[in-house]
């Protein structure tokens, strides 16, 4: 698929990506992956237990949050290879 992800304000990809480096280094978004990796590091634990009961809910928690925590790198990877992608054709 070479379609761009969801931008909902049309922003020109250079910008999208120079917004997601400057977020992803917010001590906002630190604090918030710090705040969730107790959490993910909790349910791993709780995982490696023989006699954990829901241990399908507490996989998908572990897979969603690490799944966002590695959202910013992803997009911003994404975004630039479009954007290769797009400098290669024009050339």
């Amino acid at each position: 698929m070479d379609r761009k992800p969801f931008n909902g304000i049309n922003l020109p990809a250079s910008d999208e990506i120079a917004i997601f480096e400057e977020g992803k280094n917010s001590i906002f978004w630190l604090t918030f992956k710090q705040r969730f990796s107790e959490i993910v590091r909790s349910c791993q634990s709780s995982l490696k237990s023989a006699d954990c009961s829901n241990r399908d809910f507490l996989a998908g928690k572990v897979n969603a949050l690490e799944s966002v925590f590695s959202y910013p790198e992803k997009h911003i990877r994404t975004l630039r290879d479009l954007e290769s992608k797009k400098e290669k054709k024009n050339d």
